[in-house]
């Protein structure tokens, strides 16, 4: 009987965990599971990972009427991309590695910066304009030496990538970038 429980909570214990990995918890694990993906060329999967909301008002023509996640996936696919959206595997690395304490929920003021316009910048999707309105502690950052990540928890307790840029300016080495080398930190 003791054998019988046993099993029955590992057998419980690792299907959560699967379940935990399917649905990122955590800004943290979104970033560990999209570099895995990335990483195994999975992009179907890394899809459910990338925040869908289409782009109507762009700032830059190249990105109208995409969503935020086609952009992603073409900067890591490796496709001719704007900068904000480039991947580098290191960079992504070297933030879930050293750098995972500097994410944090989103500040007041940077809120009123990329949603304070009406239809501008991130108000444009009203999923994420009314995070930033009424759930701000589900909004989470990563801001450090040029690097910027927006992340979002949506429906389901799940987080999604709603934006980067600037990956490569965390290492010193861009080799495996799709963004070009930024000089003098990025400012």
């Amino acid at each position: 009987m003791k054998k019988l429980s046993v099993i029955l909570l590992i057998t419980i214990f690792c299907g959560t965990m699967g379940y935990a990995q399917k649905h990122a918890k955590t800004p943290l694990d979104l970033l560990k599971t999209i570099h895995k993906l990335a990483k195994e060329k999975k992009y179907k999967k890394l899809n459910k990972y990338l925040y869908q909301g289409k782009i109507t008002n762009a700032p830059i023509k190249e990105m109208a009427n995409k969503t935020m996640g086609q952009l992603i996936l073409e900067g890591i696919q490796g496709k001719k991309t704007i900068g904000v959206a480039a991947y580098n595997a290191q960079g992504l690395n070297a933030i879930i590695t050293k750098h995972a304490e500097r994410i944090a929920p989103i500040s007041k003021k940077l809120i009123d910066e990329l949603f304070g316009e009406e239809n501008d910048g991130f108000a444009q999707f009203a999923d994420l304009k009314y995070l930033a309105d009424n759930r701000p502690n589900d909004l989470y950052i990563f801001d450090h030496k040029g690097v910027h990540i927006l992340m979002a928890k949506l429906k389901k307790k799940r987080f999604v990538l709603v934006i980067w840029e600037g990956l490569s300016n965390i290492i010193e080495d861009n080799k495996n970038s799709t963004e070009p080398k930024v000089v003098n930190g990025g400012k």
